[in-house]
Formats: structure tokens, sequence, C-alpha cells
């Protein structure tokens, strides 16, 4: 018998590219022209070697490598 069971649902889109754009007062970004917004409940993971612990948007330059899910 299951003590807790989880449902995730699965992404809708996926992304990956580099930033073309970025606006954080805006709370977005441009990728492959897409311009995709973020909320208060956006979660950033940096998954590169530099192993940063915490970021958001307004660390993103044009050039870097992302990608979204959502």
């Amino acid at each position: 018998m299951a003590t807790e069971v989880e449902f995730r649902p699965l992404s809708d889109v996926e992304l990956a590219g580099s930033v073309e754009s970025v606006a954080p007062a805006a709370g977005s970004l441009v990728l492959l022209g897409v311009t995709v917004r973020t909320t208060p409940i956006t979660r950033f993971e940096d998954q590169s070697s530099a192993d940063v612990e915490q970021f958001d948007l307004a660390d993103l330059r044009v050039g870097d490598y992302v990608e979204i899910r959502g």
C-alpha cells in the first residue's frame, strides 16, 4: 500500500539555446525568438561546472546558454 502518491505533469515546452535578451525588471528573457516570462515561483538551477547556489534572472547575460521547461 502506497503511503504517498505524487503527480508531476510532463513539461509542455522545452527550449534550449543562447539568451538573446534579458529584462530582469520585466521578469522576461528571449530565447530562440520566444519571450519567456518568469514569476516569483520560477526555479533557477545552475547545472554548470560553476555550481552557483543562488541566482536569478538578473544574473543572466546575452549569450548565456539556458534550458527552459514549462
